[in-house]
C-alpha cells in the first residue's frame, strides 16, 4: 500500500480563470475545466495522474483559504469519480501574508507533513511526497522532510512535463544539539519568548551560533521561535529517542516531560485537534 502526500495550491483556480477570462471562475467552470482537460487544468491532477494508482492513499495538503479549499474539494471529487478509493483533504495553517509564512505557515507544513509521514509509516505504507504544486517554499521544505524521513519526493517541471524524483540520501543528521541543550529548547517551547530573553539565555552557551541558526528572526511582536528547519530536526530527534527506550531512561526529567507532551499531542491528534502536531483531516 502506498500513501502520496500532495501539496495543493490554486493552479486549478488560476487555470480556469485564464480559460474563461475571469478573475473569479465559478465552481462549475473549474469543475468542467478539470473534467475536460485535467492535465492542463491542474498541476496536482497532472502529477497525480502520472504518479498515483487507484488503490493508493492520496492526501491533499491545502492552505486554509477559500480558493485553495475549493480547489482541493474539486480535486477530491475528480479523483473519486476517476475511481481512486482513498482521498483525504488536510488543511494547513498557511497564512498568505509574508510576516507569518515562517512562524506559522511553514511550521504548519512541516508539522503536518511529518505527522502524515509517520502515520503512514506506522501502517507500513510506502510513502511518496508529491511537491509539484503549492508555494515554491513548500517544495524546499517538502524535500527536506523527504531527506529526513527517507521518503522520495516527486516533482513535475511544467515545461518538460516529466517526473523528477529526489530520492532520499543516506545523510547523517546531527541532532545532538537537542540532546545537549534540551533545557533551552523546552524553555523556548513553553511559551513565546522575546528576542531579549532568548539572547540572554543563549549567552555563554558553547553552541550559541549553531542554536541561533535554528531560530526564526523576531516577529512583529519581537518574539523568537524554533524555525521550520529546527522544528523538523527536533521532531526527528524525538522520534529517534522514542525508538530507543534505554536511551530514553537515561535522560533527565526535563526530556521525559517533553516526551510526554509529544505523546499527549498525538492523542489529541487522534481526537481531531488542529492545534497540535496532528492536523484536522477531512475523510471522503
Amino acid at each position: 500500500m502506498r500513501t502520496i502526500l500532495t501539496t495543493t495550491g490554486i493552479s486549478l483556480f488560476m487555470s480556469a480563470g485564464r480559460k474563461y477570462n475571469t478573475k473569479a471562475p465559478t465552481d462549475d467552470q473549474m469543475r468542467q475545466h478539470l473534467r475536460m482537460e485535467p492535465k492542463s487544468a491542474s498541476a496536482e491532477a497532472n502529477s497525480l495522474l502520472q504518479i498515483a494508482q487507484p488503490d493508493d492513499h492520496i492526501v491533499l495538503l491545502h492552505t486554509d483559504t477559500p480558493e485553495a479549499r475549493k480547489c482541493a474539494e474539486l480535486l477530491g471529487d475528480f479523483f473519486d469519480n476517476q475511481g481512486y478509493k482513498h482521498v483525504q483533504l488536510v488543511p494547513l495553517e498557511f497564512q498568505e501574508d509574508a510576516e507569518h509564512i515562517e512562524t506559522t505557515g511553514l511550521r504548519s507544513l512541516v508539522d503536518t507533513l511529518i505527522y502524515e509521514v509517520e502515520k503512514a509509516q506506522r501502517k507500513e505504507h510506502e510513502v511518496v511526497i508529491n511537491a509539484t504544486a503549492g508555494f515554491k517554499a513548500q517544495v524546499v521544505y517538502s524535500t527536506m522532510i523527504g531527506m529526513l524521513y527517507h521518503v522520495p519526493v516527486k516533482y513535475i517541471y511544467e515545461k518538460f512535463q516529466r517526473i523528477v524524483t529526489f530520492n532520499p540520501m543516506a545523510l547523517d543528521w546531527d541532532t545532538s544539539l537537542f540532546l545537549n541543550h534540551n533545557k533551552f529548547f523546552q524553555w523556548l517551547d513553553d511559551e513565546p519568548r522575546s528576542q531579549q530573553e532568548v539572547e540572554k539565555r543563549l549567552k555563554g552557551l558553547p553552541d550559541q551560533e549553531s542554536i541561533e541558526a535554528l531560530l526564526t528572526l523576531p516577529d512583529e511582536n519581537g518574539e523568537v521561535f524554533l524555525s521550520p528547519m529546527g522544528g523538523a530536526l527536533q521532531r526527528r530527534f524525538l522520534k529517534e529517542l522514542l525508538n530507543f527506550p534505554m536511551c530514553r531512561q537515561s535522560l533527565g526529567d526535563t526530556l521525559k516531560t517533553r516526551l510526554r507532551l509529544v505523546s499527549k499531542t498525538r492523542k489529541l491528534a487522534k481526537m481531531g485537534s488542529s492545534n497540535c502536531y496532528g492536523p484536522m483531516v477531512k475523510k471522503r
